[in-house]
């Protein structure tokens, strides 16, 4: 059993139950709500055997019940493979699968850019956990806006307002090119 992300923060949105899941194939795992996108190579997350057994081409799993993986020990499908066996320290929970469903789940790949298309205009590097502690110590903010301040210098987050009177830094980290 490898990492599992935490893709149900990833998910929701009550108008369209469809983007309420994580869609999972063979080469990828999506969750989307629409404004953010998080798109997992599938054999990053699940171990080859499992992935091997998939029911179908395309499945999916309520975003709420994604959260069920975390702990895991292992996980295996269930003799019809309509739910994923998880095993815990505590016990086996299920989660169900759904297989045959007509979702109008969004074109996802139409949205991200084809990066021999793409013109780099600059390059900095960022421990996202460091963007995440931050956003917690300046709750104020709804948004964001990052200002570069120069090679290797600390990258300015300050609230999209412009007014700029709270603010915080999150230094860069060293890329590899």
């Amino acid at each position: 059993m490898k990492k599992i992300p935490q893709l149900d923060k990833t998910c929701g949105d009550e108008l369209r139950p469809s983007l309420n899941h994580v869609v999972i194939t063979k080469d990828n795992i999506v969750a989307t709500d629409a404004t953010i996108i998080a798109v997992l190579v599938t054999n990053e997350i699940f171990d080859d055997d499992f992935i091997n057994e998939f029911p179908n081409d395309k499945f999916y799993i309520a975003s709420k019940d994604w959260k069920i993986f975390k702990g895991a020990i292992s996980i295996k499908w269930d003799t019809n493979k309509s739910y994923i066996q998880v095993y815990k320290k505590n016990g086996i929970n299920l989660i169900p699968v759904k297989t045959n469903v007509d979702f109008k789940y969004p074109n996802w790949k139409a949205v991200i850019p084809n990066t021999e298309d793409m013109k780099e205009i600059g390059i900095f590097g960022m421990d996202i956990k460091l963007l995440y502690n931050l956003s917690l110590a300046m709750p104020i903010f709804n948004t964001y806006k990052f200002i570069l301040t120069g090679k290797n210098k600390g990258i300015l987050v300050v609230d999209n307002s412009g007014k700029y009177k709270s603010f915080g830094m999150i230094m860069p980290i060293m890329i590899n090119n």
